[in-house]
């Protein structure tokens, strides 16, 4: 005789990866430089930050024409969500492509830019430790 249904265990079913998503999870690990397994991994706990979003929409806007800006990346901030964004959304793919002149950065981007550069591996962004000096 068959095992009642209660006594199954419960399976979940996932949908296979849309192509969108294998190729967009293919893009983020060449960003970020590892595999990423999980889909829902949170962009900034990968070590994500503004170099990063760019790095990411430019490969997005080479692969697929479509301009995603860094606000897209920040608020879709896994792979899932922004499989859904980029298979849902109307994109404006008719935007010229901007020259990047360096002399229109700000310090801050400057210093980023030679810390990737470097491959330094700890986020500029990160403050372990404050301090309260009185004096």
């Amino acid at each position: 005789a068959l095992p009642k249904t209660e006594s199954l265990p419960h399976i979940e079913h996932h949908q296979m990866d849309s192509l969108v998503q294998q190729e967009l999870r293919a893009l983020w690990e060449t960003v970020f430089g590892y595999s990423i397994q999980d889909i829902n991994a949170d962009f900034f706990a990968l070590g994500g930050n503004s170099l990063t979003a760019i790095k990411l929409a430019v490969a997005i806007q080479k692969r697929w024409g479509k301009v995603v800006t860094m606000a897209d990346i920040f608020n879709q901030h896994t792979i899932g969500k922004l499989t859904a964004y980029i298979e849902s959304h109307k994109f404006i793919t008719d935007l010229p492509d901007l020259p990047v002149r360096p002399d229109q950065t700000s310090h801050a981007q400057q210093r980023m830019l030679l810390l990737e550069k470097m491959n330094y591996t700890e986020s500029p962004y990160r403050v372990s430790a404050s301090f309260l000096l009185k004096g």
